[in-house]
This record gives C-alpha cells, sequence and structure tokens, in this order.
C-alpha cells in the first residue's frame, strides 16, 4: 500500500463502486452529485493509508482485508458532526414535556429507558445524562441510557469523553461545563460521575440487533438523511418495535417525516416528539 499520493479524481466507475459498496456495508446513500465531497473527504485516506490512488484505494476496500482502511472509509462518508444541546428547543421539549410524562406514567416501576441512536463522539447522550441528572424527581430511580454508533472508534471517543476547547464551548453552558467536567491541559474530560451514566456499545442501525429491552424515548436525530426511503422506513418501523408502548421517538430537526404510520405527533412549530400509538393494516377490500 506504499507510494506517492496522487492528487486526482475519482472515476465515475470508481465512485459507482463506492455508492454500491457504502450502501452495502452501511446502507448509507451517498447520491450521484456527491462524487466532489466523496474525493474531498477519501483524500486524507490516501495520505494516511499511503495508498497512491483512489482506484488502488477502491481495490483495497473490495479485499476487505484492510480493516483499519474499512473503518476509516465509513467514518470519512459520515459527518460525525454533533454538538452538546444541538437544537435548543428540542432539549427544553424533553425537559419541559416529553421527560415529566414519562416520569408521571412510569411512577409505579420507578424504571426509565432511553437510546441515543447514531451518537457519534458521545455529545447528544452526554447533553441527556446532564439533563436527567438536573431532574431531583428521579432522584433513586434505575435509569439506563445507552448510546450506540456504526463507529468503533466514535463509540471509544465517546467513552472517554475528552473533548477539545472548540467542543466544549458548542452549545455546553458554562455552569456544566464546570459541573461535570474537568480541565486535562488543553483538553477537559467528562467526570467519571457523567461516563457511568451512559452506556456506549457500536451498533448498526441496518443489521438486526441483539435483543434490548423496551425504550422510553429514542433519539435519532440527524441519522435518517443517511438513508434511502425504503431503509428510513424500515428503520421507523423497527424502532417502533423497540419503543414502550407508550413510548417516545425524537428525530432532527430537519428530519420530519411523512412515513410515520403508527405514530402520534406531540410538540410545536419549533420541536415536535413522535409518540407510539396502536396501529394495524386497512383491511384490504374482498
Amino acid at each position: 500500500m506504499l507510494g506517492t499520493v496522487a492528487f486526482e479524481k475519482l472515476s465515475t466507475e470508481d465512485f459507482k463502486w463506492l455508492q454500491s459498496w457504502l450502501k452495502d456495508c452501511s446502507a448509507i446513500v451517498l447520491e450521484d452529485g456527491r462524487k466532489f465531497v466523496a474525493e474531498k473527504r477519501l483524500h486524507g485516506l490516501l495520505w494516511k493509508h499511503k495508498v497512491t490512488t483512489f482506484k488502488d484505494l477502491c481495490h483495497y476496500l473490495r479485499q476487505g482485508t484492510h480493516h483499519d482502511l474499512t473503518a476509516d472509509a465509513i467514518e470519512a462518508m459520515t459527518a460525525n458532526e454533533t454538538w452538546f444541546f444541538r437544537d435548543p428547543a428540542y432539549f427544553e421539549l424533553l425537559r419541559c414535556s416529553v421527560l415529566p410524562g414519562l416520569i408521571k406514567a412510569r411512577q409505579e416501576s420507578r424504571q426509565l429507558r432511553l437510546w441515543s441512536a447514531g451518537c457519534s463522539s458521545g455529545q447528544e447522550a452526554y447533553s441527556v445524562a446532564m439533563l436527567l441528572k438536573g431532574l431531583p424527581e428521579l432522584a433513586g430511580w434505575d435509569v439506563t441510557l445507552f448510546a450506540s454508533d456504526l463507529s468503533q472508534r466514535q463509540i471509544d471517543r465517546a467513552r472517554r469523553g475528552i473533548y477539545t476547547r472548540e467542543e466544549v464551548n458548542r452549545g455546553l453552558p458554562a455552569s456544566m461545563l464546570t459541573q461535570y467536567f474537568q480541565q486535562d491541559g488543553i483538553v477537559w474530560t467528562a467526570k467519571e460521575e457523567l461516563r457511568s451514566r451512559v452506556q456506549f456499545q457500536t451498533l448498526s442501525l441496518h443489521e438486526p440487533w441483539a435483543p434490548m429491552p423496551a425504550f422510553d424515548l429514542i433519539l435519532l436525530r440527524n441519522v435518517l438523511f443517511y438513508f434511502d426511503e425504503s431503509t428510513r422506513l424500515e428503520l421507523l418501523w423497527r424502532m417502533r418495535k423497540q419503543l414502550a408502548g407508550d413510548g417516545c421517538l425524537m428525530l432532527g430537526g430537519l428530519e420530519k417525516s411523512d412515513l410515520l404510520e403508527g405514530y402520534e405527533l406531540n410538540g410545536n412549530e419549533k420541536s415536535w416528539v413522535y409518540r407510539r400509538t396502536q396501529w394495524a393494516p386497512v383491511a384490504k377490500a374482498a
């Protein structure tokens, strides 16, 4: 794999193959008009892995034996863009409406199960953990916060809970920074009391899942746009099955979907949540 990196463009043939390969291994759709984006994101891999050309890169990906290269290629083609308390209106909806409603409904069991799906480097999961910690009515409750991502490297980073000054300055209130993080040189590390509240695990959303408990709340935010319509619809139905009978699903701020049979929409013009409802297919006329 050693060689001098060439500054070249993806051929149409190699781009078509990359589109098919990426969808097969991750269900991520790389649209026809995004060849330039693929070139830009993958070019760094040529330098990192000492690959000479994009054609050679595709060759090694076809072989499937260079696992670090495969992982890097998939990760390069996902944005992995996240920040603390992303879309504040949604966290306000969680704090003021969704969580109080679930807490009221779970008074007997005193259990709460939440899932941050597609959590990237962990900022969303930690934001939810800090929000839960600030609710005194949950004292003494059995609360599970599960967080997953396709990328093992992102999950490893999330578990460590180490963030740059730029990252903690993006959305994290100063009071929470000093309460839940400690400064280690030029980075900030989540304290153990925060890290211990989140269970991070690698999980591919488009593949079969190991058995999991029913969740009261699933955060599937800014994930659906990676997939085609049929994959989105299938994933939404699988999420519905993974929800408790009155559980809630929250999508990203730009992901208001018309593919949500079996849910009812609650919220306002700034933020919304989908609550699982009873649903049965309409019987066909004889």
